[in-house]
């Protein structure tokens, strides 16, 4: 396969086209097996390490004459997802890299990659009308629709009128939340900034970048005036932060109740419910990012009420 690399723009063309076609190449047929079973049936390294094909794409990706506008990640690895299955990840290479995915897509593939009831349901239509549309309930009711908004609304506290489904990810829930949070903010003095928790992540949008810790990640996209102020996950901090010098602008408090960028870090109740006790007593709005927790993927419905926080 030709790697992207320093090609002209119609070969970079071709090699996606060409990638296309063997990723349907090498689909199962419907109740079929797999052409690369036995490639990627376990966890396999290639013996010299060499991964060109990523290398290749990586290079494409972050730019091979400079531009940089994406931030490099530690991953020397492309994932083909239509290679990976269960909690396999395989690599876009010839010869590829298969590893376990401890991760769940970041808790999102709960079932692992390729679930044979997906498949089926794939291959049966099932999801013919709402993989590639995205219809507007103020023209036409969808059931669908109104039946999940239903039922997030019954999971929900009863001081809440209305619920919002925000489907394209977890970042784009919490800009909505940090915005609400910003217009309920006490008055007086400009506040332009959040309180958020050392290791924190809670997106790759402009606020919720702003907000995640890792200053590789946010660094390059940080405004003057609007800086978060980060702290240690501790009572004392929390509290030293909101007193501070930059404490008059903050306008937010934001915490995951499992903070899962660098591993399973477990908040206590204890800290979780006296950091709203700290956050009610200025008048500051508390936001809880459930995005890794919340709808069950975590076994409660909400952790938050799991731990009393309501």
């Amino acid at each position: 396969m030709p790697t992207p690399e320093h090609t002209p723009r119609d070969a970079r063309a071709q090699a996606l086209l060409e990638l296309e076609e063997r990723q349907r190449d090498e689909l199962p047929a419907p109740g079929g097996g797999r052409l690369l079973e036995r490639e990627t049936s376990r966890v396999r390294i290639p013996e010299d390490g060499a991964l060109p094909q990523s290398e290749a794409w990586l290079a494409r990706l972050y730019g091979v004459e400079g531009a940089e506008l994406v931030p490099r990640e530690k991953k020397p690895v492309v994932v083909d997802t239509r290679r990976s299955w269960g909690p396999l990840m395989v690599s876009v290479d010839e010869r590829p890299l298969v590893v376990l995915d401890a991760c769940s897509q970041i808790a999102t593939l709960t079932h692992g990659f390729a679930h044979p009831g997906m498949l089926a349901a794939v291959d049966g239509g099932r999801f013919d009308r709402c993989l590639w549309s995205n219809p507007d309930a103020r023209v036409r009711r969808i059931q669908a629709l109104e039946s999940f908004a239903e039922e997030l609304l019954r999971r929900a506290p009863s001081a809440l009128a209305h619920v919002c489904l925000v489907g394209a990810g977890g970042a784009e829930a919490n800009e909505k939340a940090l915005r609400i949070a910003r217009q309920r903010a006490p008055a007086g003095g400009p506040r332009t900034r959040v309180l958020a928790l050392r290791g924190g992540f809670h997106g790759r949008t402009w606020a919720t970048l702003a907000a995640t810790w890792n200053p590789s990640k946010r660094g390059p996209f940080e405004l003057q005036g609007h800086e978060t102020v980060f702290c240690e996950p501790t009572l004392e901090a929390v509290a030293e932060a909101l007193d501070g010098p930059l404490g008059a602008e903050i306008y937010a408090v934001i915490a995951e109740p499992m903070m899962a960028e660098g591993g399973e870090r477990y908040l206590s109740r204890e800290f979780l419910a006296g950091a709203l006790e700290l956050a009610r007593a200025r008048a500051l709005p508390f936001i809880l990012d459930e995005v890794q927790t919340g709808f069950g993927t975590g076994g409660p419905f909400l952790w938050w009420q799991r731990l009393g926080l309501g």
